[in-house]
């Protein structure tokens, strides 16, 4: 590989390193720059001590926009239900196009009734015929006619499958005890896999004894558990609605 290809593919790898719209998928994105970097190394375009540093700048990067950088509501590996303000199913969105219900059938990637358009801050929502309908704001769709619809994850893509969120209360502890090793020894391939896992469940960290164990023990918000579950998971409809049936549409 020549000097010049070098220059230009480091430079736009460092910025992808500090650009926030590509960690709204952070696994992805940091074995993506992971990957690029194995192979810098392996083409012998940069020595041990570069491919180092560019392994620090994208665990430091990790931690930065997962911990510090409050992530966005909808999810972009992630399908939707959409729900009216009856509880009652109505559509659905996959990736930024957004579906009605329709009987019972599954609608076809060109059956869309809306994409999702996003700019200057915002996410419009725009029919095919380019008629204004709504705008998304976090897990609410507020459309021109007033009504306020709100989604519910119904699965999350990893590596093309298809995945719901861990439910099950001893894999999420034994997940957040391994990930807390594993960020211990320094191995942070395991971590963040372990991480995606973590966050990827209807569990939350105690806000009361913050899972720790001299307080956690004695906490009566968790039961000892040192999590909850999430009164807001994505996966279900909000507090203010519960009590309603969710019928997972096709």
């Amino acid at each position: 590989m020549d000097i010049p290809q070098k220059d230009e593919i480091l430079a736009d790898w460092h910025q992808q390193i500090d650009n926030r719209r590509l960690w709204l998928n952070p696994l992805a994105h940091y074995k993506y720059l992971m990957r690029l970097a194995d192979r810098l190394s392996d083409l012998g375009a940069i020595d041990p001590l570069e491919r180092f540093d560019m392994v620090e700048l994208a665990n430091a990067a990790f931690c930065h926009f997962t911990e510090e950088v409050p992530a966005e509501w909808r999810h972009p590996a992630s399908d939707y239900d959409v729900y009216n303000a009856g509880g009652e199913p109505v559509g659905s969105i996959r990736g930024n196009r957004y579906f009605l219900k329709a009987g019972m059938a599954q609608p076809g990637p060109m059956d869309f009734f809306a994409q999702i358009q996003r700019a200057d801050g915002q996410s419009k929502i725009v029919t095919r015929s380019y008629q204004p309908y709504g705008e998304l704001i976090d897990r609410h769709i507020y459309t021109e006619t007033g009504q306020k619809l709100t989604l519910v994850e119904r699965n999350r893509l990893f590596a093309g499958v298809a995945r719901t969120r861990l439910d099950d209360p001893d894999c999420y502890r034994a997940t957040v005890d391994a990930a807390l090793i594993a960020l211990e020894e320094g191995n942070m391939a395991l971590y963040v896999e372990l991480w995606e896992k973590e966050n990827f469940s209807i569990f939350r960290r105690c806000s009361a004894c913050c899972d720790r164990f001299y307080l956690r023990e004695d906490c009566q918000a968790c039961d000892g558990q040192g999590f909850v579950e999430d009164p807001e998971c994505p996966s279900k409809l909000p507090l203010s609605m519960r009590g309603q049936p969710v019928t997972k549409t096709d």
